[in-house]
């Protein structure tokens, strides 16, 4: 349930946490509906990794979010990086998976 594409594949609502939350067809297979689900699972990463409820991904845009984190640590957290942690969560589970061996490749994790 990590990328949540039930949402927008099935109960067709949009999500503010990304982009282009909208599947066009849950049935055919298109890529520009793979670079959704890539967002989704990205962005509702760090949303996880922040202890926050995935609905919230409903309610709340990144922007919002990068600036409650800002607000929250007094870090400088741009969009950018936002988005560059959501993809590097996702690469740590997948190697992390591969290393225990629970059915991914290694073809995943970046060096090795």
């Amino acid at each position: 349930m990590n990328g949540y594409i039930q949402g927008p594949s099935f109960i067709d609502i949009p999500f503010l946490i990304v982009d282009d939350s909208t599947i066009r067809e849950p049935f055919n297979a298109n890529p520009q509906d793979a670079r959704v689900l890539i967002d989704m699972e990205n962005a509702l990463s760090v949303l996880d990794a922040l202890g926050g409820c995935k609905f919230m991904g409903i309610l709340v845009s990144a922007d919002e979010l990068v600036e409650l984190v800002r607000m929250a640590t007094g870090w400088d957290f741009t969009l950018a990086e936002f988005r560059k942690t959501g993809d590097r969560l996702q690469t740590l589970g997948r190697c992390f998976s591969a290393r225990e061996g629970c059915g991914v490749t290694r073809i995943f994790c970046p060096n090795g």
